[in-house]
């Protein structure tokens, strides 16, 4: 791609700070503002909640420049009228499957912070068994936790058993839920209602990893995970962006 692009970074959490300080070690200029002769990128926070409103703040873009990060439906309509480029990330699965490495990490940290007892012969249970779950069980099973996963998928089920897990249906999931001492949701839609989720949280921490509005009924002692990455490995998490947001620079037509 070589290195025509000039780089703002908007203000964020602490990845945007690493990120700044990676793109600089790239050899980017950073701060490049509206006078930048080249083409120029405007990273949007991560995550970023009012992409217009960052937008408006920014100097203004020109025709083949760039706006990183994930923009509505109207925002992107707007964009493409004046020639600017969108490059989203989240859409990138390789970004998506190095990101849940400082997840999962993360999210171990919470479950040791939230027990009592060493993961070791602790009875966890994961629900949802995609890139984030299945990446969370690998690494409690090599803690030594015993794991049941629970999905709607019969083929992630068969995955999980492989590895050496319970598997267990959804439909099959109160059954199990007296068991555990842990619990991770992984699965973005609703799962544990309060039905399920008030007897659960008498013996079991719950970790809720989904997106919004995640899968757990509401209640103040779910412990809620959202944003791992830049809270736990914003650097890491920062250099796995910055790797993303170039792979989508460069797919982009030429001036």
């Amino acid at each position: 791609m070589g290195k025509p692009w000039g780089f703002d970074v908007l203000p964020g959490d602490a990845r945007q700070t690493y990120m700044r300080k990676t793109l600089c070690e790239l050899g980017f200029a950073v701060d490049a503002g509206a006078s930048w002769p080249g083409r120029r990128a405007l990273v949007l926070p991560f995550p970023c909640k009012n992409a217009r409103a960052h937008m408006l703040k920014a100097a203004p873009l020109k025709a083949g420049d760039a706006v990183v990060g994930t923009l509505g439906e109207a925002e992107r309509q707007e964009a493409a009228a004046q020639g600017v480029h969108v490059v989203d990330p989240a859409v990138d699965e390789a970004f998506a499957i190095a990101n849940a490495l400082p997840t999962v990490e993360g999210a171990i940290m919470l479950g040791i912070a939230h027990t009592a007892a060493t993961l070791h012969g602790a009875l966890v249970l994961v629900l949802g068994y995609g890139r984030i779950g299945s990446l969370l069980v690998h690494r409690l099973l090599a803690f030594g936790a015993h794991v049941i996963v629970c999905s709607r998928e019969e083929r992630e089920l068969a995955w999980a058993t492989a590895y050496g897990c319970h598997a267990v249906l959804l439909d099959a999931l109160d059954g199990v839920l007296s068991l555990p001492s842990l619990v991770y949701n992984t699965i973005p839609g609703p799962v544990l209602d309060e039905r399920r989720l008030t007897p659960l949280l008498g013996h079991a921490a719950v970790i809720e990893l989904a997106s919004a509005p995640g899968g757990c009924a509401d209640d103040p002692r779910v412990i809620k995970a959202g944003g791992l990455p830049g809270k736990t490995a914003p650097k890491t998490a920062a250099e796995i962006l910055c790797e993303a947001i170039l792979r989508g620079l460069a797919k982009l037509p030429p001036m």
